[in-house]
């Protein structure tokens, strides 16, 4: 069949689902598949901040030379382009890289007029109307466990260009963010799931009342959970929960903190010590929770080379479908572990430790 016959829907289809490099190249094949391919590629963008003050990348009309910001959001000016693209965009990821900030502000004044400070980007942002996800990040990908300041004026901005976005539903802060840009961002309606990366005591105060309204909120380095009152409140609604290494929670707080969450469909939890002590916690979570998902991470590092107590308390759990101990060693053949799990459906994805 010649691809001009082939459906353009079916050829989007058949695309999509190859790896992102072989996309890329498909936009050089023909008009034909650049057309199928261009959807795929812009299913997400990314949005950064120049790496230097002579960089060429990037529109003229997206920089406010006032400012001396360097923005690099040459995706939007393609969507503008081709404005069919827009409604395929899901995911935008903005990376905002402070030592570059820095280097081209030194020495620039800040025009203060409120009208000079407007960007032709932030309507373009708004006018992308799909957008399910939404990462605000601080350093590039390989850096990821850095967390540093954005400028507050680039949250509003941002903040007021996705507000009329029905379809965003999850917003991640992967950088030091402060309670005024909470309060910014929790004006997103219809966000439904909260990701913080390395949130402060004040963070964790001002996010409340946004996790409450969340069916989905994560904690990648929970320092500022330092007691169960800081949460506890909060969590009654939601269905999954991610608590990250280094809370000061201890089992008894857990329990308690679980005991609220009748919801709960998806438990990542870091402990420390947790396989030396009772694990009743587990056992009152698997009994009042439809919990599908379960990951038990040992934040000390230490292991559990006597796993079964564990499993006989997981066994109680029929619907489990994803299981993640690996810090629960098992010292003779894995089928020994296969054995035990009996229980669980086919679909089920195990991950554990082993002794050879």
């Amino acid at each position: 069949m010649s691809i001009d016959v082939l459906p353009f829907e079916l050829l989007c289809k058949v695309i999509e689902s190859c790896h992102i490099g072989t996309v890329s190249r498909c936009v050089l094949v023909c008009s034909s598949f650049k057309e199928a391919a261009l959807p795929s590629l812009y299913k997400t963008i990314t949005l950064k901040t120049f790496r230097n003050s002579e960089s060429g990348e990037g529109l003229k009309s997206l920089r406010n030379s006032e400012s001396g910001e360097g923005l690099n959001f040459g995706a939007l000016q393609t969507l503008d382009k081709y404005p069919y693209l827009r409604s395929y965009v899901r995911d935008v990821r903005f990376f905002f890289l402070l030592s570059d900030y820095v280097r081209r502000t030194r020495n620039t004044k800040v025009n203060s007029d409120p009208k000079a400070r407007e960007h032709l980007w932030v309507s373009s942002l708004a006018k992308l109307p799909n957008i399910t996800s939404y990462t605000f990040c601080s350093s590039p990908p390989q850096y990821q466990s850095r967390f540093l300041p954005i400028p507050h004026e680039l949250i509003e901005l941002m903040a007021s260009a996705l507000v009329a976005c029905d379809s965003l539903r999850e917003v991640n802060l992967l950088y030091r963010a402060t309670a005024a840009d909470i309060a910014r961002l929790s004006r997103l309606r219809n966000v439904r799931s909260v990701h913080l990366g390395l949130p402060s005591n004040e963070v964790i105060a001002a996010v409340g009342n946004w996790i409450e309204k969340c069916e989905s909120f994560s904690i990648r380095d929970a320092y500022a959970v330092d007691s169960l009152a800081t949460i506890q409140p909060y969590v009654s609604n939601l269905s999954v929960l991610h608590l990250g290494p280094h809370h000061a929670l201890t089992h008894r707080n857990i329990l308690q903190l679980l005991e609220c969450t009748n919801k709960l469909q998806q438990l990542d939890i870091f402990y420390d010590n947790f396989l030396n002590v009772q694990l009743v916690w587990i056992d009152a979570v698997i009994s009042s929770s439809p919990l599908t998902s379960l990951s038990l991470l040992s934040d000390d590092g230490k292991e559990c080379a006597f796993p079964f107590p564990l499993i006989s308390l997981l066994a109680k759990k029929t619907q489990l479908e994803f299981l993640n101990i690996p810090q629960v060693v098992f010292a003779r053949h894995p089928c020994e572990f296969c054995l035990s799990c009996w229980w669980i459906s086919c679909k089920v994805c195990l991950s554990y430790g082993y002794y050879s």
